[in-house]
């Protein structure tokens, strides 16, 4: 057993270390409480226990950006012979490190306090992007009657910082002998493996700390507050080169040039708009009046609103849709629905559609996940925010970890009331990389509708269909275990019979017979390719189900996610102002497009013409449903590229100019 005596060189570091990280620990949650008491206003109505909680969550960022700042001293610091408790020069270096870093991390603190006034965000990129200016930008700020306070507040900070690690660090130091090297060998990757651990934030594998995780309540300033300006500063920033580059991938022309393109493309009469914005128009719905009218007693009372996003749903699997006969549920559900099996997810990724579903905004292009920007705080208006601002609450139900891509903290900050996730379900049914199975997450749901004051949104987000297919032994249809696909066809069969369970449970309750349920698909799957962009990676059907109001059919209408929320919209009734850049698929006069997007490249698909811009920049355009090549179409194509481009710059000019939230009230 190792034996640490008082004045050992391993004990004396790690007091040390314990010691400076305690500091910085304490200053960065006092200026949290002056951010506190600055914008005490935003608090009156915040619960006192709520603000305890965005201390201790606080402590959490505070902890992973001082281990950031630590990390050189305790990786030099802990070593035999030149370690800190071994060198004087060590320790002077170290001192000096110490005060530098801390008062640049006072910088971006002290700065915070003003800039959270003027953008209702802590401290991130916008900065920089005045830098070409910094000379009127400087000026500004110090003409600015809080620029003097501040300057006081830093100086006071980074002197008061120095001093007090000056003394830590000659007490600690003031008698100190050498201990064995074994002591400091086995000491050394402990201190390390826990240094590594503060700067993830989290135990689980899953997820590092994101600004997600701050976000555990329905008022945004306590959010906002459990916070540190350090570590949203310099994550946006470090995204700042990706984020240049996807913005000029999807900045294909000039904003008035794309306004004018997508008012076209989806019927906008210039006369209709909002002033002052490109695209926001109040809609008049007229399904319901239509059905009031006609005595409807359904239509008294606002319906509930429920999601089932299917993980990997496509077409090519899908009985109904002419597909592999996988989904027997799913196709007796559709005997008494709306069916448009020409609906198409906006991107190859979960992400891509969580994006769309929120927002009603097209898929950008790129490969990282919007929701992990820092733009991805903005109040969206899309479906959530809408249905709240009706009274509605909302829920957001995964099988995972909530934090994962940062789902927790965008779905918070655009109008959910609740994320149920993984640490939410008591089940011993065994457990996947993607968390648990279908059938619990619907179980769950189910339950707590069943209890849920009316009316409600709800998202359900499966994903027993996702490698590595870790099923549970259901009743669900097998398939030939001779074939190469028969794991994938499984889980397939599987989570469709999750879901078939769930509605037939779910369409026999009260709260059921007023839901209005919308079942698709995040993506579909990659299923024997033919194409580039093959369309069983995104061609996922719609299935529209409240036999009340719906009448069942088919429709050969092409539309896709960023639809949806008007979709709703148009079935819920009411005028409501639209700054999506979707359409109604029950609105006649559509005659829908869509758009979806993988990485670099795009598709785009109106009528029976589908473009496709592959990875090299060039374009194919193909008729449908055969997709044979066709050549000498130069005017289609050159249209199809124009409405495609127009849609992905106006989406990246809206989010840009912060027009993406209009109230409807």
């Amino acid at each position: 057993m190792i034996k640490l005596n008082k004045g050992d060189y391993t004990l004396t570091n790690v007091r040390y270390i314990a010691l400076v990280t305690s500091l910085f620990i304490v200053f960065f949650e006092l200026l949290r409480g002056i951010i506190l008491f600055h914008y005490r206003h935003l608090a009156v109505d915040i619960p006192s226990v709520v603000l305890i909680k965005s201390f201790l969550i606080g402590f959490r960022f505070d902890l992973t950006v001082t281990s950031y700042i630590l990390a050189p001293v305790v990786i030099i610091g802990m070593l035999p012979k030149i370690g800190l408790s071994a060198s004087r020069l060590t320790r002077r270096l170290s001192y000096i490190y110490l005060i530098v870093m801390a008062a640049i991390a006072f910088v971006m603190t002290t700065l915070d306090i003003e800039f959270y006034g003027a953008f209702n965000t802590r401290l991130n990129h916008i900065p920089l992007d005045y830098m070409d200016d910094s000379g009127t930008i400087l000026q500004m700020m110090w003409e600015m009657s809080a620029a003097i306070p501040v300057l006081i507040l830093w100086t006071v900070m980074t002197f008061g910082f120095g001093y007090l690690l000056y003394q830590i660090t000659k007490i600690t130091f003031r008698n100190v002998k050498q201990d064995s090297l074994l002591h400091q060998i086995v000491i050394y990757p402990l201190i390390l493996a826990l240094l590594f651990l503060s700067i993830r934030g989290r135990i689980s594998y899953r997820s590092p700390i994101r600004w997600g995780m701050a976000y555990f309540s329905n008022y945004h300033f306590a959010n906002q507050l459990a916070l540190n300006s350090c570590f949203t500063f310099i994550r946006d920033t470090l995204d700042s080169s990706v984020r240049e580059k996807e913005r000029k991938e999807s900045a294909l022309m000039p904003p008035w040039e794309a306004f004018t393109e997508v008012r076209r493309l989806l019927g906008i009469d210039s006369t209709d708009i909002l002033q002052g914005h490109p695209i926001a128009r109040k809609e008049q719905p007229n399904l319901i009046s239509r059905l009031k009218s006609s005595g409807n007693d359904i239509t008294e009372i606002p319906l509930n609103v429920v999601f089932i996003i299917m993980e990997s749903f496509s077409a090519k699997l899908i009985g109904c849709c002419g597909g592999e006969n996988l989904t027997p549920e799913f196709d007796r559900i559709v005997q008494d629905g709306l069916l448009f099996p020409r609906f198409y997810c906006s991107g190859g990724h979960t992400r891509n559609a969580l994006f769309t579903i929120v927002t009603g905004l097209p898929s950008l292009l790129g490969r990282q996940s919007f929701a992990k920007r820092s733009e991805s705080q903005l109040p969206f208006s899309g479906l959530p925010m809408l249905l709240k601002e009706r009274g509605y609450r909302n829920y957001a139900y995964v099988t995972h970890d909530p934090i994962f891509d940062n789902k927790r903290g965008y779905f918070i900050s655009n109008g959910f009331t609740n994320i149920i996730g993984l640490y939410d379900y008591q089940t011993e049914v065994e457990l996947s990389s993607w968390g648990v199975p279908d059938e619990v997450l619907y179980g769950k749901a189910l339950e707590d509708m069943n209890n849920y004051k009316e009316p409600f949104f709800a998202m359900l987000e499966g994903s027993s269909n996702h490698p590595p297919y870790r099923i549970p032994d259901r009743p669900y249809p097998r398939h030939d275990p001779s074939r190469p696909d028969v794991e994938m066809f499984n889980a397939f069969s599987y989570a469709d019979w999750a879901m078939g369970s769930f509605m037939e449970n779910a369409i026999n309750t009260d709260w059921g017979q007023r839901t209005l349920f919308m079942i698709f698909g995040d993506t579909g799957e990659n299923y024997k390719p033919t194409l580039e962009l093959d369309l069983s990676w995104f061609n996922t059907p719609l299935l529209i189900y409240c036999p009340a109001l719906i009448k069942p059919g088919v429709s050969d209408k092409v539309g896709g996610q960023k639809d949806l929320t008007a979709t709703v919209m148009d079935i819920l009734g009411e005028e409501w102002v639209n700054v999506t850049l979707g359409r109604s698929l029950l609105d006649k006069n559509n005659n829908g497009h869509a758009l979806f997007v993988e990485q670099e490249m795009y598709g785009y698909i109106v009528d029976n013409y589908y473009l496709i811009r592959g990875q090299t920049g060039s374009f194919s355009l193909y008729n449908l449903p055969e997709q044979n090549i066709l050549t000498g179409y130069e005017d289609i194509k050159k249209s199809m590229q124009t409405s495609a481009e127009a849609l992905l710059s106006a989406t990246l000019n809206l989010i840009e100019t912060r027009q993406v939230r209009l109230s409807e009230k």
